[in-house]
């Protein structure tokens, strides 16, 4: 990325690319908290939602229980009861919730060590995308101590992703990689959500963002087919959205265009419609690195608005509830990903039975460009019938 262009002293503005292109438009962002998904509207919305029966309600109990029951196998893993604590506050503003979000935190900053091993890089990034979300969600509650100490990770944070790297983002012409996809998205979501705040280092999140933009860019267009499909596998695209998901929604909500094209291209809808069964145990397809259940958290929530088509949102909540939600035979909401399912499910879109609401569900993907190809001749859960076919028509390195 080569600069910033202003079109007018208030924005918008022009990100250049180093060859003279435009890439995207910004505009100045509101900084005020909770700026992460959570504006006053959609508050609102969820706090009505959650005194309904329905969904909503059912996450919300299940998020409340998660904080008490669950048990961290190690410190990273306190990033998710800390988020989890810190939406909950936010939501009900009961400062309990609060407390219990900054002693997670406090158990979850052991890991912030620099390692050599990709995947602690992969971990300590998911780690910091949580640890960010539960800051702003829970930002009122904290003290100002609290609030320095944390900050002071946040700038430890950032000094270790500027010497991050490996093959995967060395390699000017590959940015397919999970690797690019995680690591980006992590620091990226730590920059648009501390910039600003007393004591952050801007200048370097300034250079840093027009880079992780760009980056992130290249890893959509590269890393997925228009089927969805990516050689990676289903458990890698269902291990990446999960933080994909929230950078390109927060640079959206901060009036940042360049994932808009690039993040609607991929028709992951179709591609869950035609790989996940309705099995008790979640069975689904396998291609490249795979389980053989659908096991995946966050996975359908961050894809429901990746599109504007109503139809096929409705489709795939009909997909969603049988077999994650309130109408499958053991909800889930998304497991670590529970906050995902409250904020970004489709209220307001009926669900529709796939095959009458969209049609193309029970049709062959035909993708040339990666070499898949996938079946699914109705959703019945008696005698259905999954197919896929894949070749490496595209080579990357993993």
């Amino acid at each position: 990325m080569k600069a910033i262009v202003s079109l007018s002293n208030i924005g918008p503005f022009l990100l250049v690319s180093d060859d003279g292109n435009d890439v995207a438009t910004v505009k100045l962002a509101n900084l005020t908290r909770p700026r992460i998904v959570l504006t006053p509207t959609h508050l609102n919305f969820i706090r009505e939602k959650i005194n309904q029966s329905g969904h909503a309600q059912e996450v919300f109990k299940a998020l409340i229980k998660s904080i008490y029951t669950y048990k961290p196998d190690n410190s990273f893993n306190y990033c998710w009861p800390a988020r989890d604590a810190a939406l909950l506050y936010t939501i009900t503003r009961d400062i309990n919730y609060a407390h219990i979000a900054y002693l997670a935190l406090n158990a979850n900053r052991i890991n912030y060590t620099i390692y050599d091993k990709s995947a602690i890089k992969l971990r300590f990034s998911l780690s910091t995308m949580a640890r960010s979300q539960a800051f702003d969600w829970a930002y009122d509650a904290f003290t100002i101590e609290q609030r320095r100490e944390l900050m002071n990770d946040f700038q430890y944070t950032a000094s270790i992703f500027t010497s991050y790297s490996d093959d995967h983002s060395r390699n000017p012409n590959d940015k397919a990689s999970n690797w690019i996809g995680i690591v980006k998205s992590g620091e990226l979501i730590q920059h648009l959500s501390l910039y600003g705040e007393e004591g952050y280092p801007d200048d370097q999140a300034e250079r840093r963002i027009l880079f992780l933009l760009n980056e992130l860019k290249l890893h959509l267009e590269q890393s997925y087919g228009p089927s969805g499909y990516m050689q990676e596998g289903f458990s890698y695209l269902a291990y990446i959205l999960p933080i994909l998901g929230p950078a390109v929604y927060l640079a959206k909500h901060m009036e940042i265009s360049i994932f808009d094209e690039a993040w609607s291209r991929p028709d992951w809808h179709n591609l869950a419609l035609h790989i996940i069964s309705l099995r008790q145990q979640r069975n689904s397809l396998q291609f490249g690195v795979s389980d053989s259940t659908y096991s995946y958290n966050g996975f359908m929530p961050f894809i429901f608005n990746s599109t504007n088509d109503t139809n096929i949102k409705a489709a795939l909540k009909w997909l969603y509830d049988r077999t994650m939600g309130i109408n499958s035979s053991s909800p889930a909401y998304d497991g670590k990903d529970k906050s995902a399912a409250l904020l970004y499910y489709p209220y307001e879109i009926a669900a529709q039975y796939p095959s009458i609401a969209f049609p193309r569900s029970i049709s062959m993907i035909s993708d040339k460009i990666d070499g898949f190809y996938g079946f699914h001749n109705r959703y019945r859960d008696e005698n259905d019938v999954l197919i896929a076919l894949m070749n490496r028509n595209r080579r990357h390195r993993g």
